[in-house]
């Protein structure tokens, strides 16, 4: 079904549902530049639904602070991209003070990894998800670094950071190539990155690793599920630190549980409050990269309100 007809056809539990009133915003810098022109396409094509919203440009998180405060009371905002998108939104619901009131995703970007794991990876289900009005409170990884203070998915360095680092440098065939540039190092062991997982070591700066992260939700890019313990909802993270590539690539292909006792080549923890050291780019969901540095990642407890789908890789706790 293409996404226009999905628009016009979205229901909840075989009916035809009055549609919500929707503030799409969108970055005009997502999807290399083309979510805006996509999105107006999208609603071109779906009368009943544009009859219903209305489209936000925002390039600032100021100017999408002042589209949040301008919200009518039963405007539900969408953020329309891809995890760079719902970051930057999710960022501006909170300092608005709208954190109680739902949001929802309308998935633009290419990984989708928080649309994935709330079952709103393609645009059928995320309109038919925004009709049915289901939402999750989940938690948030607050930090202290001044270019990322919130993520929804993850922080981590190493690997990720790297990558992540290269694909940040352009757009098109610019960002593969920046990841291709970035793939040598990425591949090496990383030192300098010091853990602390609740009060306990899991990596100190002298000793070579792989990949070092922080997870909030189950899957990564594409809804591959590596994180099998992790939920949004019960305020902890999934710490893993990987020290050889082998167990990295075998946790994307198999998942790693938390649960589990940790192996020497892989360390793992749930924890409520961690502190990040990193000679190296940090990566904010699998999206941007900021500057190396020292950062402290608190887990705020239901933090967000996001409509989700009904099949979600995701605990229904505050559903």
């Amino acid at each position: 079904m293409r996404a226009a007809e999905g628009m016009e056809q979205a229901r909840t539990s075989g009916r035809e549902v009055e549609f919500p009133r929707l503030v799409f915003l969108v970055n005009p810098e997502a999807q290399d530049g083309h979510a805006a022109a996509r999105l107006r396409g999208l609603l071109s094509r779906a009368p009943a639904w544009t009859r219903r919203s209305r489209l936000a440009v925002v390039t600032t998180l100021s100017g999408a602070e002042r589209a949040m405060r301008g919200l009518a009371p039963d405007e539900i905002p969408v953020a329309a991209g891809g995890d760079a998108t719902v970051n930057f939104v999710a960022r501006a619901v909170r300092a608005a003070d709208r954190a109680d009131r739902p949001m929802a995703i309308l998935p633009l970007g290419v990984g989708n990894v928080i649309a994935h794991a709330l079952g709103v990876a393609d645009l059928r289900r995320a309109l038919a998800a925004i009709a049915d009005g289901r939402s999750l409170q989940i938690d948030a990884l607050v930090t202290t670094h001044p270019e990322a203070p919130l993520a929804l998915a993850s922080v981590s360095c190493g690997f990720e950071g790297q990558i992540i680092s290269g694909a940040s440098r352009g757009r098109g065939l610019a960002r593969v190539g920046g990841v291709l540039a970035a793939l040598p190092g990425a591949l090496r062991k990383h030192t300098g990155v010091r853990l602390e997982a609740d009060g306990v070591v899991l990596a100190e700066p002298s000793e070579p690793v792989f990949n070092v992260g922080v997870y909030n939700l189950p899957c990564v890019a594409w809804g591959t599920v590596v994180h099998p313990d992790a939920d949004p909802a019960d305020g902890l993270a999934d710490v893993v630190v990987h020290r050889r590539r082998r167990t990295f690539t075998s946790a994307l292909r198999h998942g790693v549980a938390t649960a589990a006792p940790p192996r020497s080549s892989v360390r793992t923890a749930r924890a409520a409050r961690i502190r990040l050291a990193s000679r190296s780019p940090i990566q904010i969901d699998l999206e941007g990269s900021a500057s190396p540095g020292e950062i402290e990642i608190r887990v705020e407890p239901a933090a967000l309100r996001i409509i989700t789908g009904r099949r979600r890789c995701v605990a229904a706790s505050g559903a």
